[in-house]
């Protein structure tokens, strides 16, 4: 059995296929036209992250202060304001993301980005107090395409 018959569709990308005669079999000639996707590919997967960030339960020990409290801007709204610290594993405080769900399904979602420049990382969001509404707020620590630890917040349908 003719091996390169087995491993004709392994090869199929990278060479053209092209059969000169019935009697003289297959041959392979290479083709460059499918190199530049190819690197394009490798380019990109190389980037990625193989593994998400760790997801941690924020505590006070660990230098987050949560506070719920009741909103100025409006009557049935809670303010969630977050103090987290500015590092984490000497990991800096990239972002948080704020998500706002009505009975189980997504209505808002907001980023916000950290200074470097100032002492603590802090976040500050209004969601409301109506049946039905909870939030969740995820701040992550890393740089670049991979975050490295994950600390997620989140309030129940009843706004607490």
């Amino acid at each position: 059995m003719n091996l390169s018959r087995l491993t004709m569709p392994c090869t199929r990308t990278l060479h053209s296929l092209r059969s000169l005669r019935a009697g003289d079999g297959w041959r392979y000639e290479p083709s460059m036209k499918y190199l530049s996707l190819m690197l394009l590919l490798i380019s990109n997967i190389s980037f990625a992250c193989i593994v998400g960030p760790l997801s941690i339960e924020p505590k006070p020990e660990l230098g987050f202060n949560f506070k719920e409290e009741q909103s100025d801007q409006c009557r049935n709204c809670s303010m969630i304001s977050i103090d987290s610290p500015k590092e984490y594993d000497s990991r800096p405080a990239s972002h948080a993301i704020f998500s706002v769900f009505k009975n189980g399904e997504l209505v808002s979602k907001a980023v916000t980005s950290f200074e470097e420049e100032s002492k603590n990382a802090e976040f500050v969001g209004i969601v409301s107090k109506e049946k039905g509404f909870s939030y969740e707020v995820s701040i992550e620590y890393g740089t670049g395409l991979c975050m490295g630890y994950k600390f997620v917040f989140s309030g129940s349908e009843n706004g607490s």
